[in-house]
């Protein structure tokens, strides 16, 4: 959703007009400001900002994304899919900065969490692949390629699945 100061500042706004409809005795609209404020607590508390550091990360935002996580310092009141993808983020922003070993760690992890989202096993599965590649551990690759099979693979990839399995094939 969005950092924690336009959240702060959206949680202020609603208060103040959740205490401005208190007095004028319109209750439709505290019981909306007041849910509202609450929906904000509550996402803040449990799902952090994953969910935006995700979608930049899609947007191949990595600066944005890289800041977005940081304000996760905890993954202990993450839901399991939202701690996947704060383990798949980090390790891509690893990645981009060719920083393997640590986004082969935390690519790893993301793997650990059940998730019902296909396309972050395949990210991350694909992404592992590539790192064991340029680090020669070619039957690690494979196996993670290999884990590939029977995952619905979005048709935007399949030309890179076609490469990764040639290459695979000729070592």
């Amino acid at each position: 959703m969005f950092t924690p100061l336009p959240r702060l500042l959206i949680f202020i706004f609603l208060s103040v007009a959740a205490v401005l409809m208190a007095m004028q005795g319109n209750m439709l609209l505290l019981i909306l400001a007041s849910f509202l404020s609450l929906f904000l607590l509550w996402d803040y508390s449990v799902r952090k900002t994953v969910p935006l550091a995700y979608s930049r990360l899609l947007k191949e935002d990595y600066e944005g994304a890289e800041q977005a996580i940081a304000y996760t310092q905890s993954t202990q009141r993450l839901s399991n899919t939202n701690t996947a993808k704060y383990f798949i983020v980090k390790g891509m922003i690893a990645h981009h900065k060719d920083n393997f070993d640590e986004a082969y760690q935390h690519l790893s992890k993301a793997l650990q969490f059940p998730t019902t989202n296909n396309s972050l096993h395949v990210m991350c599965l694909l992404t592992l692949t590539d790192i064991c590649i340029i680090q020669k551990k070619n039957s690690e690759a494979k196996k993670f390629f290999n884990r590939l099979d029977g995952m619905n693979v979005p048709k935007k990839l399949a030309p890179t699945i076609h490469k990764l399995e040639d290459y695979l094939e000729k070592i």
